[in-house]
């Protein structure tokens, strides 16, 4: 019997995994192959994940909510290297002991000795804990209740061009600037990171939106949009697409079934970063496992999993994230573009830390008050009106329970 199941073959899968077996337990993965390539690109802001897993860096991330002079984001954001993290992940699998089992859970019991897996394709597994770190559509998490999801949409292309209009050091983090003939529509933007002086990885956004914006519409925005850049394409090397969940509700903090990663809603309600923070949180949630299965077993384990992944600090934050999100699920492309004039006139260090989910409550309910205080009276209605109705009930809880 392992001390740990892992299901889930991904970053967060793979960075847990390695993590229990550097803390002493037997574990085991269970899903693809951890060499099989992931089809997605990762950005992060500079200093949020080891240098030698950088592919790229820009000094200038810019931000255009409408025509006229972009905003200069005061912090390097990087590409990360695919490959590289694949290879490290691997790398510190072998080196921890992990073993990897190729397969589908296709059931999950628990009984007093820990967790049983039920896999399609092989015999069942036995470990004393089971963790799933296999995305936020597991049918194995039991879920809080709260309001349905608002959704982040988005189509990529990996081009060769003539030409880009980005200089040297520059990206585009947002560009809000209208694709065309999408006005009445739900508002999108654009994601640009240029690769060389004739690369550029191209993506069309919908940061919030319910229901979710078709990736056929993303993809006829992209389209529209570099057309009017006057930025002719002349091959396409790879196309990407996603569809992210904003807002899932926590998992139960009581159950035998650790999540972990987008499982374990680490998406950023308000954003959809959540790579650093599964990455950051692989070795405490490992520690608490090894140390919860040492001292009291699996009930005590998972118990001790959930609080290092979601104190009590964190569950505040993240009620007030999430009220941020209903406000920008129903922003229009005008209103979006005075939220973010608004949310970026913030000291740069407080909108980054936002934007990384690292702040506090208390600070986070400041920088929503300070957009507020600098939001135009539309706007201003907006926010207020976010604050009414029963997807209220989460923000003021969450700010009542803020220390002075």
């Amino acid at each position: 019997m392992f001390d740990v199941a892992v299901i889930g073959t991904g970053p967060a899968g793979l960075a847990l995994a390695a993590a229990c077996g550097r803390a002493g337990l037997g574990t085991v993965c269970v899903g693809p192959a951890p060499s099989e390539p992931w089809r997605r690109s990762f950005g992060v802001w500079e200093g949020e994940i080891d240098e030698s897993l950088v592919e790229a860096r820009w000094e200038r991330p810019l931000v255009w909510t409408r025509a006229g002079e972009p905003r200069v984001v005061g912090r390097p954001y990087v590409r990360v290297s695919v490959p590289a993290l694949q290879r490290s992940l691997a790398e510190a699998l072998a080196t921890a002991g992990v073993e990897h089992v190729p397969g589908t859970v296709g059931g999950l019991e628990h009984d007093g000795r820990g967790a049983v897996l039920h896999l399609v394709e092989a015999p069942a597994l036995r470990a004393r804990v089971a963790v799933d770190a296999s995305g936020p559509h597991s049918p194995f998490v039991e879920r809080a209740a709260a309001p349905a999801p608002a959704w982040q949409a988005a189509y990529g292309e990996l081009v060769e061009v003539d030409a880009h209009p980005y200089r040297h050091g520059e990206m585009a983090l947002m560009d809000y600037r209208p694709a065309g003939d999408d006005a009445g529509a739900g508002p999108s933007f654009l994601y640009a990171q240029p690769l060389g002086p004739r690369l550029v990885f191209f993506e069309e956004t919908s940061l919030a939106a319910r229901p979710a914006l078709p990736l056929a519409e993303l993809r006829r925005r992209l389209a529209v949009r570099l057309a009017r850049m006057r930025v002719t394409v002349r091959a396409v090397h790879d196309r990407e697409w996603c569809l992210i969940p904003m807002g899932l509700a926590l998992p139960r903090l009581d159950q035998p079934t650790v999540a972990f990663g987008a499982a374990a809603s680490f998406v950023h309600p308000a954003t959809g970063y959540q790579l650093a923070r599964a990455l950051r949180l692989a070795e405490p949630v490992a520690q608490a496992l090894a140390a919860g299965l040492g001292s009291g077993g699996p009930v005590v384990a998972a118990r001790r999993a959930y609080a290092a992944m979601w104190p009590r600090r964190d569950r505040r934050s993240w009620a007030l994230l999430r009220y941020g999100m209903e406000v920008l699920a129903r922003l229009d492309r005008a209103g979006s573009a005075d939220f973010f004039d608004a949310f970026f006139a913030l000291p740069p260090e407080r909108a980054l830390a936002f934007l990384a989910g690292t702040l506090a409550p208390r600070h986070v309910l400041g920088a929503m008050w300070r957009v507020y205080r600098a939001a135009p009276p539309g706007l201003r209605a907006a926010l207020r009106g976010g604050g009414t109705g029963p997807r209220a009930h989460d923000l003021w809880r969450a700010a009542l329970a803020v220390s002075p």
